[in-house]
Parts: C-alpha cells; structure tokens; sequence
C-alpha cells in the first residue's frame, strides 16, 4: 500500500508544493482548500507553520473578510504560540483592518 498512498504525501511537503504550485497557476482557490484542510486536521508537523502563513496568503488573495482572516489567523497563532511564525501572524493580524 505503500506505492499507492506514499505516507509522504501526508507527512512531507507534498501539500505544500502543490499548493505553492497552484498559486503560481492562478488558482488560490485550489490552494486554500488544500491548505485549510492541513491546518484543521494536522496538529503537529514541521510543515505546519509555513503552511498556516501560505494559508493566510491565500485567503488574503481571495479578498476572504478581515474577520474571517483575523479568526482563523488568531487561531493559528495561538497553534503555534511558541513558534517564531507567531510573530509573523502578530504582524499580519496588525495589518487587517
């Protein structure tokens, strides 16, 4: 089963890349549903902090309302309170009106 559901896909960067590869195409949409679902069922990778600030990213790009973003942010940075990405989230939940 292992060529046919690589445990890679989940606990590498795979979500990343092809998220990254979306948004480069001109599609957030896709992107956002990939990443959101990482960050709402992922609870601890390595990954996981450049994935919640690609996330914001594209919510960002998809003109999403400031208090979906500043929720979701919040949330975020509260997953990952001890991260230095937590500042990142700090600056962009500045930055929302």
């Amino acid at each position: 089963w292992e060529r046919d559901f690589p445990l890679s896909k989940i606990s590498g960067d795979h979500i990343l890349l092809e998220s990254q590869f979306y948004l480069a195409a001109g599609n957030p949409q896709r992107a956002y549903g990939l990443l959101r679902a990482y960050c709402d069922l992922v609870d601890a990778s390595s990954y996981l902090p450049d994935a919640a600030k690609l996330l914001v990213d594209c919510m960002t790009r998809l003109n999403r309302p400031a208090a979906e973003i500043r929720t979701y942010a919040h949330g975020l940075r509260n997953r990952l309170e001890f991260h230095p990405v937590a500042r990142e989230l700090d600056l962009i939940l500045q930055e929302l009106p």
